[in-house]
């Protein structure tokens, strides 16, 4: 198998070029290294993969620009969630004896500020976590938080274990039937944009067919994420009441979750690019990120440096907003917050499109490391994306 004298990496069969440094490929393995110059060359690796980060991000961007119709569907999502949230949030705090309470002792509160956009001291740190967690999946779909949260708010006033039970029920039947959905449409989705990438044009008419082929995996893949990071939510309320236990295992899911998702961030691409099985796909996104990590979180931090540069001000407008209409009507304020609300989704669903992008690239480049019997490659398929498609 040819393998890369500059970077020691094995390649399948037919490959001639490395992927990360752009060396002429050899048949035998280079001989090993004095220490020093293996630490070298680990640092020129990380340096390479940051550098291909950008690029990936440079080239989903470009790729966009020439195909906004990519932008239709997820912010359609964006949309709809917001408005479903802070409709649900709405009917909740005006029309449930929970909410009406909620609300009375809200209202007295002179430390309460009904902020739709939070960048304050916690903000941005509970923030970066959440992008990690979005990192396996940048395009959200359809959520209903606000129909689950009026829901609940109707068994607030019954027995504690009654409701805990009725939550996690609940949780659990809205859990799959948005993982149903959310996987048949981004099924489609990320197949066009496996397309778009791989031609340079998009081409919505295999939308159906995609969703027919992959929309089951891509749900199995989206219930595996669901129970692993939500099994640690549900394991903090199984815990004894103890403060000190009860912050340990918070501080361990904090940290335990982002690291679940990044390293399940590539399964779906597999799936859409290479049409593998479930357990393939997360071996294959398991290895790419492993092995390419300074890929991801150089993605990660740009993601994070942009939405900053947009949410912190729009953040300062907003509470401006806020408190202004505090005292006057908190209830109504939930529907007044839509704009701000929206622009915020409007901006993240943008920068997520920008990051699958991306790591359609990041996959369609890494893949090309695997030894051709470790990860067997279809006969037939769709052939993994490339740099060059764009020219």
């Amino acid at each position: 198998m040819p393998w890369c004298p500059q970077c020691r990496a094995e390649y399948r069969a037919g490959v001639t070029t490395c992927a990360v440094c752009g060396a002429a490929l050899v048949e035998e393995r280079p001989p090993a290294e004095r220490r020093a110059t293996a630490l070298a060359r680990a640092l020129a690796r990380i340096v390479a993969d940051a550098a291909a980060a950008l690029r990936y991000a440079l080239s989903a961007l470009r790729l966009l620009r020439r195909n906004p119709s990519l932008l239709l569907l997820p912010l359609a999502f964006a949309a709809f969630n917001v408005v479903e949230t802070q409709t649900g949030r709405y009917l909740t705090y005006r029309y449930t004896a929970w909410g009406r309470r909620y609300m009375r002792d809200l209202q007295g509160s002179r430390v309460h500020r009904a902020v739709p956009i939070s960048w304050g001291r916690v903000g941005p740190a509970i923030r970066w976590r959440e992008d990690v967690q979005r990192f396996a999946l940048p395009v959200p779909a359809v959520a209903l938080s606000g129909t689950a949260q009026f829901l609940l708010a109707t068994t607030r006033y019954t027995a504690r274990q009654t409701y805990l039970r009725r939550e996690v029920a609940l949780d659990l039947l809205v859990g799959l039937a948005l993982a149903a959905l959310s996987a048949l449409l981004l099924a489609g989705y990320y197949g066009v944009a496996a397309g778009t990438v791989g031609t340079g044009t998009a081409s919505w008419g295999s939308f159906g067919q995609d969703m027919r082929r992959h929309w089951f995996r891509f749900f199995l893949l989206e219930v595996i994420l669901i129970a692993l990071m939500g099994g640690f939510s549900y394991l903090v309320f199984a815990l004894p009441y103890v403060p000190v236990l009860i912050s340990a295992a918070n501080r361990w899911r904090e940290w335990v979750a982002p690291i679940i998702a990044f390293s399940l961030a590539l399964p779906l691409y597999a799936v859409a690019v290479d049409d593998v099985s479930v357990k393939e796909a997360l071996r294959r996104s398991v290895i790419i990120t492993a092995t390419g990590i300074a890929t991801g979180l150089v993605l990660l931090a740009a993601l994070a440096l942009l939405q900053y540069a947009v949410l912190a001000p729009l953040s300062a407008a907003a509470e401006s907003f806020a408190a202004y209409h505090r005292l006057r009507d908190l209830v109504a304020l939930q529907l007044a917050n839509i704009p701000w609300a929206l622009a915020e989704k409007l901006w993240q669903f943008f920068l997520g499109v920008i990051l699958c992008l991306a790591m359609f690239y990041w996959y369609g480049e890494a893949s090309k490391r695997f030894h051709v019997e470790a990860v067997p490659v279809p006969a037939e398929g769709p052939v993994a994306p490339s740099l060059e498609a764009l020219g």
